[in-house]
């Protein structure tokens, strides 16, 4: 027997149309791996919340790099990361995945410091803005969709863990 061939729309729409569709239950995020999700969801909140560390390092200004090099250090006293704004002048010490300080907008990694005395750094490269930084949102924004009404790929375990 042979049989035309058909599109793959054709077949889903048949199956959609012909195939009993199953009830809906609600499962915990541990047992909803290869299942495939009876709605459409969306992102909670923004990824990451706030801009943060991607390494290591110190938060600085950027524009106060500008000119740095290893002929040319520039001073800079050291601080603890805080909530408060960076002062100009100084650079704060920053571990990775931490939220940057008010005001700062790079980090500066350990690499391309040489240190002064027990308070003070002197920086041997300029950094741009984002440089080491993991920006607010910059992965996922609020609102936008994970995975859409009527998918059929069951679920993986990235997208359970969005």
């Amino acid at each position: 027997m042979i049989v035309d061939p058909v599109s793959l729309e054709t077949v889903w729409r048949w199956i959609e149309e012909n195939a009993p569709r199953l009830d809906v239950e609600e499962v915990s995020l541990a047992a909803a791996q290869g299942r495939v999700p009876a709605s459409a969801l969306a992102a909670g909140a923004d990824v990451p919340a706030t801009s943060c560390a991607i390494e290591d390092g110190y938060a600085v200004r950027a524009e106060e790099t500008i000119g740095a090099a290893p002929y040319n250090p520039l001073s800079f006293l050291v601080t603890e990361a805080g909530h408060g704004p960076l002062p100009r002048g100084t650079v704060a010490r920053i571990a990775a995945g931490q939220p940057l300080p008010a005001e700062a907008d790079a980090v500066l990694a350990s690499e391309f410091v040489d240190p002064e005395a027990d308070d003070r750094i002197s920086v041997l490269a300029p950094l741009a803005e984002g440089d080491g930084v993991a920006m607010a949102a910059s992965e996922l924004r609020a609102g936008a969709p994970l995975w859409v009404e009527g998918r059929r790929q069951p679920l993986r375990p990235a997208e359970i863990g969005l």
